[in-house]
């Protein structure tokens, strides 16, 4: 299991601008889940320009799970990224609060278009749910 470090939690709730205040206050309910999700979704956008940006690819980005170089580039950049990356390190921040969390991948088809489409996911279980 993947957390990050105290420095690195205060760094992710500067970044969704979680108050200071507010952060001291966080245990695993539902109430906090709702807030970081929300905070989450508000600063730190959906993006995939590791994939397609000439510069990108010219430092060969890619995606990636790994959870220091996800940190490096969703908080520290400041950039957004691709629903693996955003999972991971949500993941990491919930396990960190103390949520029982596990993450799972899957498939999305479009029959009509005969697209498919993969994310991975996050589940996080409140105590008091």
């Amino acid at each position: 299991m993947t957390t990050l470090s105290g420095p690195q939690l205060v760094q992710y709730l500067q970044r969704i601008n979680v108050p200071q205040r507010t952060a001291k206050q966080l245990t695993p309910c539902l109430s906090t889940l709702a807030h970081l999700q929300f905070a989450h979704l508000k600063a730190i956008p959906f993006e995939n320009l590791s994939l397609h940006h000439p510069k990108a690819l010219e430092r060969k980005e890619g995606i990636t799970c790994k959870l220091e170089e996800v940190f490096k580039k969703l908080v520290q950049k400041p950039r957004g990224g691709y629903c693996f990356e955003q999972n991971t390190l949500f993941a990491a921040v919930l396990r960190t609060l103390s949520f029982s969390v596990y993450t799972a991948a899957g498939r999305s088809f479009k029959l009509l278009l005969g697209s498919n489409i993969q994310a991975v996911t996050c589940f996080a279980s409140c105590p008091s749910v």
